[in-house]
């Protein structure tokens, strides 16, 4: 009768009415304020907000995180007073600062609370001020200040609302005035501000439109007057402003075109003066400016042109202008460097040299993101299942299996399933317990933290 059996359109059905997007716990650094979204698509939000950045209906700034309004996002981007946020389906909204038109509603009006900008958007990233937003059909769109021409129009024209930069882009990132992007076909393309040569096409003019840079990149990464970037092979490369070390190849010297920096790393982020890497092992690197402690290994020395190991543990990172973020697998949120407006979240606004924990809303407790199971957690969760409630899963060790976001195994002797979601993390039962229909258990993250699985 086929694997699925009878249950085969109740889990179709299920599935199909899965969103499309997961909401992976993640964080953003702006200018003096920062922002989160949880497993659960809330937003979060800490720091410096006379401009209404931190999106809670207010010019108030907070020292610990404050949930901003609305749900349902999966991206968030931080600028210089403004920010920008993707929900699952695909609509762009944003709020803050709006002197240059960053954002993007046809006027220059400030708001403190997420307003809709434009909708069938995939991705998203934030300059100083400017936007870029990509489509799911790979087209370019882009809106904001635009002196050094870092909206690709090829024109130093500000837009107040999107204009089409391109087509053929599966990833995009923003530096203060200079833009990132990588097509479908792994080449790398960069134009605006080029002053410290951190488009990295080996000189120091300004590009109005995209200018190719090299091919075999898989991640972007834009930093105040700096770049880097990941290739396929985990090679590490940077290029740009380099004062304070902030491209990690042990000088001060600025590079026009990109210089190998390390091999092994999955992740980075690019902050003012500053960069943060994050290695497949789990352990976080930076380098550059460490002024206020950005770097978080507690030294005192100004800077470190060359990587200096921040800790282990950690899954996702960011950077701000002066301050950096980082996710740790149990989901906790961790913050260091400058803190003048309370946007490491700690209750206080006292600069940190080591990552210290977030507090929860209102300065309870601790913030805790959610947790984005892995392979290795996913297939942890379910022996652990079966072992725990042996009578419903027989027989114990079914191979796993895939169809599209879902990881299940099937139990032949109960006729049951257990599946784990990748589209919107939650914990899935199919069986005689649930009547044969799809049984929703809930967010991964209670039932990891149960299963010893973090």
């Amino acid at each position: 009768m086929g694997l699925w059996r009878i249950t085969c359109a109740s889990i179709l059905l299920a599935l199909a009415s899965l969103p499309s997007h997961a909401a992976k716990p993640l964080v953003a650094g702006g200018e003096e304020y920062s922002l989160g979204i949880k497993s659960d698509g809330t937003l979060w939000a800490w720091g410096f907000n006379s401009y209404g950045q931190l999106g809670d209906g207010t010019i108030n700034a907070h020292t610990t995180p404050t949930s901003a309004l609305g749900s349902g996002y999966i991206a968030v981007e931080a600028g210089t007073a403004f920010s920008v946020g993707l929900k699952a389906d695909g609509s762009v909204w944003t709020w803050g600062a709006n002197n240059y038109g960053q954002l993007g509603n046809g006027s220059h009006a400030d708001h403190a609370d997420p307003k809709q900008v434009a909708t069938g958007f995939s991705a998203i990233a934030a300059g100083s001020y400017h936007v870029l937003a990509l489509k799911s059909d790979g087209t370019l769109w882009a809106w904001g200040r635009n002196i050094y021409g870092q909206l690709g129009d090829k024109s130093t024209t500000e837009r107040t609302s999107p204009v089409l930069v391109g087509a053929g882009y599966q990833s995009i990132a923003a530096g203060s005035n200079h833009s990132l992007a990588l097509k479908t076909d792994g080449t790398l393309w960069a134009w605006g501000y080029n002053l410290n040569g951190q488009l990295g096409d080996g000189s120091t003019t300004d590009r109005s439109s995209p200018t190719l840079i090299d091919s075999g990149y898989s991640a972007v990464a834009g930093g105040g007057n700096h770049s880097l970037a990941l290739k396929t092979d985990g090679t590490l490369w940077a290029w740009g402003n380099n004062t304070s070390g902030e491209l990690g190849d042990n000088t001060n010297t600025k590079r026009a075109s990109p210089v190998l920096i390390g091999t092994g790393y999955i992740a980075i982020a690019a902050g003012g003066f500053h960069s943060l890497a994050l290695k497949s092992d789990g352990v976080l690197w930076a380098w550059g400016s460490n002024i206020s402690g950005q770097l978080g290994n507690s030294s005192i020395t100004t800077q470190s042109p060359s990587p200096v190991q921040v800790g282990p543990g950690f899954s996702a990172i960011a950077a701000g202008t002066s301050h950096s973020l980082g996710i740790k697998a149990d989901g906790s949120v961790w913050a260091w460097g400058r803190n003048a407006y309370g946007q490491l979240g700690l209750g206080n606004t006292t600069n940190q040299s080591l990552p210290a924990r977030v507090l929860g809303q209102g300065g309870s407790g601790l913030l805790n993101l959610g947790i984005t199971a892995t392979s290795t957690q996913t297939s942890c969760l379910l022996n652990w299942a079966e072992g725990a409630y042996p009578n419903h899963f027989l027989p114990a060790g079914a191979p796993s299996q895939t169809l599209s976001a879902f990881t299940y195994r099937h139990y032949a002797n109960t006729d049951s399933y257990l599946g784990i979601s990748s589209a919107d993390q939650h914990f899935y039962y199919v069986g005689p317990l649930s009547g044969q229909q799809l049984y929703d258990l809930g967010l991964l993250d209670t039932w990891l933290s149960t299963a010893g699985c973090l």
